[in-house]
């Protein structure tokens, strides 16, 4: 693998898209059940839409899953140069951040399966502060062993969430990242993705789903701001990283209804993204319990 990353990172970024593209055509054709979540999901954030609508956005589902990969490939390759030319980056987000950061407060910066949002890690970890993130080991675990490594290159501290036997998860990541929180760090997190075994029912879209409220229930007992934060495609093969208004837990308790609140709120911001550029929720598992 490594040295099919090699030659992938060496391929021109314009070609390589072109070339991420194909590959997206390929596995939306042949991957039926991947291209039925995502079809799913999407009639139920574009509410309304033409069928052959829903269908070109889910088509540029895969097509962007596939620009995910190439961008992983090539990352530890390019220069802090090269990613800062590529991409527009929210410095007052970023400055708003820094200042609670100063003030020792813990920040959980939220996000999800969204555009390229590996380019937010690949940005902020050289900014001088400790940045971790929570991930959950995926099948085949060579792959995911692959992708983790390729993710922490720039010195991204990966706290990583394995399965044990029985379906249960193994704590040790989530109570470091709780220590961590408790000591002013930042750490990331992709909450769209339900790898619990129970979760907290909230709306979204307008309809229910279950979401696992590990985020919520992390920030909310450290105390922690809770900041929400997206890596948008643009034309021209460029990226935008923005960051939303710091939400503050101090007057927050950690009880049912705060931790719903919390939810929902987080989940009303992935809308708004989510929203104005659906082909870009890159997603692949369905959200939503059932076809809606």
């Amino acid at each position: 693998m490594g040295v099919a990353r090699i030659f992938i990172a060496r391929i021109p970024l314009p070609l390589g898209n072109l070339i991420a593209d194909r590959l997206g055509d390929v596995v939306y054709y042949f991957a039926g059940k991947s291209r039925r979540a995502v079809a799913a999901n999407l009639r139920c954030v574009m509410q309304g839409a033409p069928r052959s609508k829903v269908q070109k956005a889910a088509h540029g589902v895969f097509r962007n899953v596939m620009r995910n990969y190439f961008d992983l490939c090539r990352a530890p390759n390019l220069t802090d140069a090269q990613i800062d030319r590529l991409t527009t980056f929210d410095e007052v987000g970023w400055q708003r951040m820094m200042a609670l950061h100063e003030q020792g407060r813990g920040i959980v910066l939220v996000t999800g399966h969204f555009g390229a949002f590996d380019m937010i890690t690949q940005l902020i970890t050289r900014r001088g502060v400790s940045i971790s993130a929570i991930v959950a080991q995926v099948k085949p675990a060579w792959l995911s062993d692959f992708v983790t490594d390729l993710r922490a290159a720039r010195g991204l501290n990966v706290l990583m969430v394995e399965e044990e036997e029985g379906g249960k998860q193994n704590l040790g990541a989530l109570k470091e990242a709780i220590r961590l929180l408790k000591s002013g760090e930042i750490l990331v997190v992709l909450a769209d993705r339900n790898m619990e075994q129970q979760g907290v029912t909230i709306k979204f879209f307008g309809h229910d789903t279950v979401m696992a409220p590990g985020v919520a229930k992390m920030a909310l007992r450290t105390k922690a701001v809770v900041v929400t934060g997206f890596g948008r495609r643009l034309p021209r093969d460029r990226y935008r990283v923005t960051f939303d208004e710091p939400m503050d837990t101090a007057g927050l308790s950690a009880s049912d209804e705060d931790i719903k609140t919390l939810m929902e709120q987080i989940f009303a911001r992935f809308e708004r993204h989510i929203g104005r550029n659906p082909e870009q929720w890159v997603l692949l598992q369905p959200v939503w319990g059932r076809e809606l």
